[in-house]
C-alpha cells in the first residue's frame, strides 16, 4: 500500500513539473515574440531616422560647398549608399535595356513592359488579383514596334522572378516632365533668366512647360484614360496651341463634363487601372514643369493630393530654370541675398506654389514645409533655400539623392506597393544608375517603370 501511495505522489509531482514546464515554455515563446516585435519596431524607427538623416546630410552639403573637403563629401555619399541599398528586378521593362521610344513618340508600347501587366503586378502585390486580363497586344510589346527589341530575356521569365529574401518591393512609375522652355534655351545655357525664340521672349526662371509640353501632357492623360485593349499608336496626338497650362485644365474639365454625361458600359479597364496606378500615391518635384505635367497628365486620375519632395528636383545648382517658387510668400523670392538670389529681373508677381496649384480642377497638391530631415514628404523652407549661384551638383551626388529619396519613400509609405513619381530626366537617369548600374535617357512625359527591391544593409 505504501509503494502504491508513493507512486501516486510521484505521478502527481511529474504532472506538476510538466505543467510548470509547459507554462514556462508558453511564457518563453511569448517573451521571444515580444522581443522580436520590439526589435522590429526599433529597426523600423532606426531606418526611419536614417532616411531622415540622408536628406539632412545632402542639404547640409549644398549650403557651404566651398567649406567641405572632397573627402567629407565622398564619405557622406558612400555612407548613404551603403546604408540604403536598392536594386531593380531585371528583365521586366525595355527601358532597362536602353530602349527609347521611336522617333516622334513619347512612350514605349505598353510603357515598355516585357511581361503582361497582370504578371508584373503579381510581383509587387501577390495577394491582389490583377484587374481583368484583356486581349492586349500593347502589354505584350507589339504596338507596331517592329524596330523595337520586344523579345524576353531569360531573366524576364515570370516563373524565375521571386522576391529577394529580406527585401521590400515597390513598383515605381517614374514620369519625366513635358517639354519646358529650359529644353529650348540657346546653346543649352540655363543660367539665362530669359531668352528670345521665334521672336518671342520666354521666362526661364522655374521654367514652365511649352505649348508642345501642354499637348504632351494632355496626350499622356488620354493614354491613361483610354481602354487598355487599345494600342498607344491608335490615339492621335492632338495640337491645341495653348500657351498657359491653366487653359488646358479648363479644357480637361470641359471634356470631363461631356464624357460624364455619356454612361461608360465598357468592362475593359483603362490603362491607368490596368497597370495598377488607380489609387496609387503620387510624389512630385516642386518645380513648375513637373507640377504642370502632373496637373495635366494625372488630372482626374488621383484622388489624394500629390505630395512634394525636394529630393526629386532637377540638378541643384546655378541653372535658374531649377529655381522654385516660394510656397506661400512670393515677396521672399525677390529679397534673397547672394548666393541664393538669381539676380534675374523676372518676377513671379503674386504667384506662389499655393496660389498657382492650390485650387485646380481635377487634381490637388499639398505643400507642407518642414525642416530638412523632417518626417514624411515636404519642402524644407518657404523660399527656395537650396538653389545657389555658386554650386553645381555633379552626377554622383544625384545618384546619392536618388537613394535618399527611395529611403524616404520606403520609410514614409511602407504599405504602398505602387507609386508614381514625377521628376526630371537627370533624376530618372540617376535612379537607373542606382538601380541597374546604367544611365537611362527618357523622352518628355515618358513613363519609365521599375520594380524596386530594398535590400538589407
Amino acid at each position: 500500500g505504501g509503494q502504491k501511495g508513493l507512486s501516486v505522489v510521484l505521478g502527481v509531482v511529474v504532472l506538476c513539473v510538466m505543467a510548470v514546464l509547459c507554462v514556462v515554455g508558453v511564457l518563453s515563446v511569448k517573451q521571444q515574440q515580444q522581443q522580436q516585435q520590439q526589435q522590429q519596431q526599433q529597426q523600423q524607427q532606426w531606418q526611419t531616422l536614417r532616411a531622415n538623416d540622408t536628406e539632412q546630410l545632402l542639404w547640409f552639403l549644398t549650403q557651404s560647398p566651398d567649406s567641405y573637403p572632397t573627402q567629407l563629401t565622398s564619405y557622406i555619399n558612400s555612407t548613404i549608399l551603403s546604408a540604403w541599398r536598392f536594386k531593380a528586378v531585371p528583365g521586366l521593362f525595355m527601358q532597362q535595356r536602353g530602349t527609347e521610344p521611336p522617333v516622334n513618340h513619347t512612350q514605349l508600347p505598353g510603357f515598355g513592359a516585357l511581361l503582361p501587366w497582370p504578371s508584373i503586378l503579381k510581383l509587387v502585390k501577390p495577394q491582389r488579383s490583377a484587374v481583368a486580363v484583356v486581349d492586349n497586344d500593347d502589354s505584350d510589346c507589339h504596338d507596331n514596334a517592329d524596330d523595337l527589341d520586344c523579345s524576353n530575356d531569360d531573366d524576364a521569365d515570370e516563373s524565375s522572378i521571386g522576391a529577394t529574401v529580406g527585401s521590400r518591393r515597390k513598383l515605381i512609375f517614374f514620369i519625366r516632365h513635358a517639354q519646358a522652355w529650359e529644353n529650348l534655351t540657346p546653346d543649352g545655357d540655363n543660367r539665362v533668366c530669359e531668352f528670345v525664340l521665334d521672336g518671342k521672349r520666354h521666362n526661364n526662371v522655374d521654367s514652365p512647360i511649352t505649348p508642345l509640353g501642354i499637348d504632351q501632357s494632355l496626350y499622356l492623360n488620354r493614354i491613361f484614360k483610354s481602354p487598355s485593349n487599345r494600342n498607344f499608336s491608335q490615339l492621335r496626338f492632338e495640337q491645341h496651341q495653348l500657351t498657359d497650362f491653366r487653359q488646358a485644365v479648363d479644357l480637361l474639365a470641359d471634356t470631363g463634363r461631356r464624357h460624364s454625361a455619356v454612361p461608360n458600359k465598357s468592362s475593359v479597364p483603362t490603362w491607368h487601372q490596368y497597370v495598377g496606378l488607380e489609387g496609387a500615391p503620387v510624389i512630385s518635384s516642386p518645380l513648375a514643369r513637373t507640377l504642370q505635367t502632373a496637373t495635366l497628365s494625372l488630372n482626374g486620375l488621383t484622388a489624394a493630393p500629390v505630395q512634394m519632395s525636394e529630393l526629386l528636383r532637377a540638378t541643384i545648382g546655378h541653372d535658374v530654370c531649377n529655381y522654385r517658387h516660394s510656397v506661400y510668400n512670393p515677396a521672399l523670392t525677390a529679397s534673397l541675398p547672394s548666393p541664393w538670389s538669381t539676380n534675374c529681373n523676372v518676377t513671379f508677381g503674386n504667384a506662389s506654389l499655393t496660389s498657382l496649384y492650390g485650387h485646380l480642377q481635377g487634381i490637388s497638391f499639398t505643400f507642407p514645409v518642414r525642416p530638412a530631415g523632417g518626417s514624411g514628404f515636404g519642402l524644407i523652407s518657404d523660399k527656395d533655400s537650396l538653389w545657389r549661384s555658386d554650386f553645381q551638383e555633379y552626377p554622383g551626388q544625384r545618384v546619392t539623392r536618388a537613394a535618399a529619396f527611395l529611403a524616404q519613400l520606403f520609410s514614409t509609405l511602407p504599405n504602398e506597393p505602387i507609386v508614381a513619381v514625377v521628376t526630371h530626366s537627370e533624376m530618372i537617369g540617376a535612379f537607373s544608375t542606382l538601380l541597374t548600374g546604367a544611365d537611362c535617357s527618357s523622352a518628355n512625359t515618358e513613363v519609365v517603370p521599375y520594380v524596386v527591391d530594398w535590400l538589407p544593409s
